[in-house]
């Protein structure tokens, strides 16, 4: 999780904290699976950044970490990686961009062909043996998927009913973005409205939506659980100041609640085995069971 201090890790098993990254400014943070580094994005300057999980800038091989160029851009709301590569929206552009984890020292930072109007949640995952990083733009409603590393445009969908940001307050807003790559839901993305309480679960191939689930509450956070096919979604309780979680069935639409809540709000947020781990920039970690 992303502190005003830099990057906080924990351990899944013993809840052991320690700092992975002494940077302030940080907005988001992916760990990816192959190269096994973490990539951040900076907001002062706005920036993608890559380091081990260990916050060092070499590899225990001694070949230094990727270094996507041009390093400093535009505004970016969110980064993911998976599958060897980082994927970022830049939602002044209209655009993604993403670059190869697995490389070392520099590498091409590729900007996507098409031009959508602000993206901002952005999730990785592959459909069969390709990978893609689909997008919801949070101005026009289009949910777009790029083939990664071909850049080209997969599929694209218009989610009506939703409202824009420009219809929101300035401090309203929250969308989150997951994708199942395995299990019984491989194959569907589900978007997460937090200020109109809505999840939308979507092919993620062509971004047709398949059912849309109302919430209730205060949505916050989201998370895919592939191994169970279903969406855990974290809400925030303004009367006991706690963290609330439900389950919803990605193939029905089926919403039931876990029983353990948390007394802290679990920004960060992470289905570790038959649990869900949350952590927050207060130095509080813990693991609530998926039952």
């Amino acid at each position: 999780t992303t502190t005003s201090a830099g990057v906080l890790a924990y351990n899944q098993a013993t809840g052991a904290r320690r700092v992975v990254r002494s940077v302030g400014g940080l907005t988001s943070v992916a760990w990816e699976n192959i190269s096994g580094d973490l990539t951040t994005v900076g907001l002062f300057p706005t920036s993608n950044a890559v380091t081990t999980i260990n916050g060092g800038p070499f590899r225990p091989s001694g070949d230094p970490v990727s270094n996507p160029e041009p390093l400093f851009g535009h505004s970016i709301p969110e980064v993911d990686a998976r599958e060897g590569y980082a994927c970022s929206a830049r939602d002044d552009l209209g655009k993604l961009t993403f670059f190869d984890m697995r490389a070392s020292g520099s590498t091409p930072l590729v900007v996507s062909q098409f031009t959508v109007d602000q993206p901002t949640p952005v999730a990785m995952g592959k459909l069969g043996s390709q990978i893609v990083c689909p997008t919801f733009s949070i101005e026009d409603l289009k949910y777009t998927v790029l083939r990664i590393p071909q850049n080209t445009v997969l599929g694209q969908s218009t989610l009506n009913g939703l409202r824009k940001a420009s219809q929101l307050g300035p401090a309203q807003g929250g969308w989150r973005l997951k994708m199942f790559s395995s299990g019984s839901a491989a194959g569907t993305a589900a978007l997460l409205h937090d200020e109109d309480k809505v999840l939308v679960i979507l092919n993620a191939s062509t971004g047709a939506e398949l059912r849309r689930v109302t919430l209730s509450g205060v949505p916050f956070r989201m998370e895919a659980d592939e191994a169970n096919a279903q969406v855990i979604v974290a809400y925030w309780d303004r009367t006991t100041r706690r963290t609330r979680f439900d389950k919803v069935n990605a193939l029905t639409g089926q919403t039931s609640a876990l029983s353990g809540t948390v007394n802290f709000a679990a920004t960060g947020m992470e289905v570790c085995g038959s649990s869900v781990c949350v952590a927050n920039r207060d130095n509080a970690f813990d693991k609530v069971p998926i039952n």
